[in-house]
């Protein structure tokens, strides 16, 4: 090879290395999984609830499909069974009949108190991103309805109590409520997090990491028990066995679909690749010659 070919093939090569170096991200949207309930007998229960026990700050969010409305619905619990103070509700996020959506909690020896919004911020058959935050400093619950607050914050007195409580998702662990739908992607913080995080979440599953981040249940698995991305050992046991599909099922979500980075090249990245493989293919012709 001559001197000017050896030339031509060695900026062509770096131009080549310059293209591939010069990759960006696009955003591609990966199809997830969902846990879908059939409204009879289905449920999740944490097996361990160490850690969840909140009494402060608070958020509460997922990603919910219900088929219908018409009846309590039950998204996220952390409660017992009993009127006592070892049992109390610490929080609880319920789709009401009406369409609805209710924070519940207990004080003592299991008073009721409730929160809620007006009705039919929840519609069958949509796709909903839901949340409750509960701010221990201004003594509110906001409500979210995908990314947008619903009504204004509303007083609340802080829970006390419930270390004889279990955290069970799609169904009250005392009365039923039985969810009729997909939930997915269920974050608990010890945080109240402001809109623009809420907002976000709706777009991006949070970093499992993430300060305040105590449980977060992806449910983009296609068996087993639901794993908590956490780390925290928040296992989800599946149970059911008496309704129309055996326990809650995996299947793709309606709702929520991950952002993924996914490397392509731009503009200046196509041009500086073209050139070098006109450069290569030009010292690869000299040679020939």
């Amino acid at each position: 090879m001559d001197t000017s070919a050896k030339r031509l093939f060695s900026l062509g090569r770096l131009l080549l290395v310059l293209a591939v170096a010069g990759l960006v991200s696009s955003v591609a949207l990966a199809q997830e999984n969902a846990l879908d309930f059939d409204g009879t007998d289905d449920g999740v229960i944490a097996t361990n609830v160490s850690g969840l026990a909140i009494t402060g700050d608070l958020t509460a969010a997922a990603w919910i499909h219900v088929n219908e409305t018409g009846q309590v619905q039950d998204v996220v619990r952390f409660g017992g069974v009993g009127e006592d103070q070892a049992t109390n509700v610490l929080y609880q996020l319920s789709v009401m009949d009406d369409g609805s959506l209710r924070f519940f909690w207990e004080t003592g020896a299991g008073t009721d108190h409730w929160v809620q919004t007006g009705p039919g911020v929840v519609a069958a058959g949509a796709c909903e991103y839901v949340a409750a935050v509960r701010d221990s400093g201004a003594g509110t619950v906001t409500f979210y309805v995908n990314g947008e607050v619903v009504g204004s914050p509303q007083s609340v007195g802080m829970p006390d109590g419930g270390t004889n409580a279990v955290l069970s998702v799609g169904f009250d662990s005392d009365v039923a409520h039985f969810f009729d739908g997909q939930i997915d992607e269920l974050s608990l913080w010890d945080a109240a997090l402001p809109q623009s995080s809420i907002q976000t979440m709706m777009r991006q599953r949070p970093d499992p990491v993430s300060a305040g981040l105590v449980l977060l249940y992806s449910m983009s698995q296609a068996d087993g028990d639901v794993q908590d991305a956490t780390g925290n050992g928040h296992t989800g046991v599946r149970q059911g066995p008496n309704g129309s599909n055996d326990t809650p099922q995996f299947v793709p979500s309606t709702c929520f679909r991950q952002a993924e980075p996914v490397p392509v090249l731009g503009p200046w990245g196509i041009a500086t690749l073209a050139i070098g493989l006109l450069l290569l293919g030009t010292a690869v012709l000299r040679r020939i010659a």
